[in-house]
């Protein structure tokens, strides 16, 4: 399977928009067992620190607040005080709302404390214990992983969301790799391959979850797969990226380009014949998730949440960047005519779309001159969410202000890779998002 283009990919990684460029040494594995399969970052080719600006300096304290919560509260919280009888955390169930946490918060502190960004004068914690607090969650969340503790009734994995959690496990793993005991580093890669054969199985159901099928028809009333494709993707990118010559490479790489270019794929996507990795679009794509304008409709509405999912779920360039490898050019198919339409599209107030009346005030999702957002249908968990917002827009607009002319605005999907990408980052309990313009001046993608 072949990845387009000769360029060098230099990823900005993004943590709450907080950008550290970085680059990876490929290192051949020396042993035969199965933590031998990785190949570690490389930290020496590490050549820049964390951007400098208005805009990074208010990411980053929005990141470092993230940090102080939940090495403090969070922690105190969750009970991590004193590990269980057995010598790890005790997430006390391997439900949802136990292990996604802890493995969202593994990874946003970890992208913090490895990539320069992290400062104990912030957080009022050290450096040492922060690392302490994300080796003991990566160690525990490896270890109570259903492939590492078989039998266990607290035994997580192989559910409908759990890719994505192990990516975000995986992600703060590979970044502490050089701090996780061997024990703990084979345990990781059982994880990972164990959730990768999960997503390869469909988990479990006979197709891949669309809204529509090929014919266009809605399968999936009220449901885009746009979310779920991208955290599934997310798991073999996590993967792939890690372990470049794991006997299954091939295999889920093949599955990753269908997940990643059906997550965004349009209904009249499914006829294209343009080649991505060496066969026409139409036979990649077994339906469609997206609507022809970039709207998606989940919890049976248009849902300005879910348009930017893709990017929140799965993130390629940052575990490809720190591979030091190419970005498959599936990876950024269709990513900005989400941003379009939530920048552009216009409702009237009182006019049905999909089915369902938009309410008042009406326009575009995005206002101008605004941190809000408009949601067109409502939102039956509330409207004051922002840092999903702010990180689409941290991710356009680092795409566009690249130093590198080749790589200085969205190119045409077919052709180029996407320059900028990052982990989900923790929730910070209290933020500062600038306002938006709604109509931001940016290049329109090529048709292709």
């Amino acid at each position: 399977m072949k990845f387009p283009g000769k360029w060098r990919l230099s990823v900005s990684v993004l943590c709450f928009g907080v950008l550290a460029v970085a680059g990876a040494n490929r290192l051949q594995a020396q042993t035969n067992d199965a933590a031998g399969l990785v190949t570690p970052i490389g930290w020496a080719k590490f050549k820049s620190g964390p951007a400098q600006g208005a805009d990074a300096e208010r990411f980053g304290k929005i990141l470092l607040n993230a940090n102080k919560y939940a090495l403090t509260t969070w922690w105190a919280e969750r009970g991590f005080a004193q590990s269980a009888a057995d010598g790890y955390l005790n997430f006390k169930s391997a439900q949802e709302r136990s292990i996604r946490p802890a493995a969202a918060e593994a990874q946003g502190l970890a992208v913090s404390l490895r990539l320069g960004l992290y400062r104990a004068e912030a957080t009022g914690v050290s450096r040492e214990e922060a690392e302490g607090k994300v080796v003991a969650l990566v160690r525990s969340l490896t270890h109570r992983h259903r492939a590492n503790s078989p039998g266990s009734t607290n035994g997580w994995g192989s559910v409908w969301q759990s890719p994505a959690w192990a990516a975000y496990t995986v992600m703060a793993g590979w970044l502490m790799w050089e701090k996780l005991e061997p024990v703990t580093r084979t345990e990781l890669v059982k994880m990972a391959e164990s959730e990768a054969e999960w997503v390869m199985t469909n988990k479990k159901h006979p197709h891949i979850k669309t809204y529509r099928d090929r014919a266009g028809k809605i399968i999936s009333p009220g449901d885009t797969g746009t979310e779920e494709n991208a955290w599934d993707a997310s798991m073999l990118v996590a993967a792939t990226a890690m372990m470049p010559q794991h006997p299954q490479h091939s295999r889920w790489i093949n599955k990753l380009i269908t997940l990643m270019l059906l997550a965004h794929a349009r209904p009249s996507d499914v006829s294209r014949t343009n080649v991505y990795h060496g066969k026409p679009l139409s036979q990649w794509l077994p339906g469609s998730n997206m609507n022809e304008d970039g709207t998606v409709i989940n919890h049976g509405r248009v849902h300005p949440d879910y348009m930017v999912a893709g990017l929140l779920e799965f993130s390629p360039a940052c575990f490809y960047g720190l591979a030091q490898r190419p970005l498959p050019a599936a990876g950024v198919f269709n990513l900005e005519l989400p941003y379009m339409a939530l920048a552009d599209l216009k409702f009237v107030a009182g006019e049905k779309y999909s089915g369902r009346t938009a309410l008042p005030p009406g326009g575009t999702m995005f206002l101008p001159d605004s941190a809000a957002v408009y949601f067109p249908q409502g939102n039956d968990w509330g409207t004051e969410r922002r840092e999903d917002f702010a990180y689409a827009d941290a991710v356009r607009n680092s795409g566009r202000r690249s130093g590198n002319k080749s790589t200085r605005k969205w190119f045409c999907e077919c052709r180029r890779g996407f320059p900028t990408a990052a982990p989900t980052a923790t929730k910070a309990r209290t933020t500062s998002i600038p306002a938006r313009n709604a109509s931001p001046n940016r290049p329109r993608p090529r048709a292709c």
